[in-house]
């Protein structure tokens, strides 16, 4: 492995490491009541803090929809708002770990360590990666960064990629986001 792909994943794995101590030292971070005076108090710097908290996320592997249920619980009269942060974080975090999944070699280590199975993967995902990302993308429970990553090493051109990115994040986080208000309304009485 090469310098600059040990300090990537050094870099990579320090800032997981780092947001996960943050949280534990100072869970009053994620405190509902804490962030329910804010936003009272401060709704435009939350939502730049809301932005800069999602954008951050991109880094980790941390998926995406506690923030989403966040967003929605935080800003019930602004959805626009949450889905443009969402979706702009989405299509990032996709395309900082495709990008990333080349350069830090994690091609090189799978196609040594599974090498038919890699096979197999970038026979399928050239094929039918279109598909593929865009089911991964729209399954609520999967680990997308996972999907993010084989499609970067798998060969698949990037704008096919990002395309099924955009389609699936808008179908899964437009139901999560818009009919995830509905249901807060009812389960809480917002």
């Amino acid at each position: 492995m090469k310098l600059y792909q040990k300090i990537g994943i050094a870099v990579w794995g320090t800032l997981i490491l780092g947001t996960i101590m943050l949280f534990v030292i100072r869970p009053d971070l994620l405190n509902g009541a804490n962030l329910k005076e804010y936003i009272s108090d401060n709704s435009s710097e939350l939502k730049i803090y809301y932005a800069t908290i999602c954008t951050l996320r991109c880094l980790t592997l941390i998926p995406a929809t506690p923030f989403i249920v966040a967003g929605v619980l935080l800003f019930p009269d602004d959805l626009n708002f949450v889905f443009l942060v969402v979706m702009t974080t989405i299509l990032l975090a996709a395309t900082i770990h495709f990008k990333l999944s080349r350069v830090l070699g994690f091609d090189d280590y799978l196609n040594r360590k599974f090498a038919s199975r890699m096979d197999q993967l970038t026979s399928g995902m050239q094929k039918r990666g279109f598909l593929y990302i865009l089911l991964w993308t729209m399954a609520p429970f999967l680990p997308s960064d996972l999907a993010y990553y084989l499609a970067g090493i798998s060969g698949m051109k990037y704008w096919t990629f990002i395309s099924a990115v955009l389609l699936g994040g808008v179908a899964l986080s437009g139901v999560y986001i818009y009919m995830g208000k509905n249901f807060f309304e009812w389960m809480l009485g917002m």
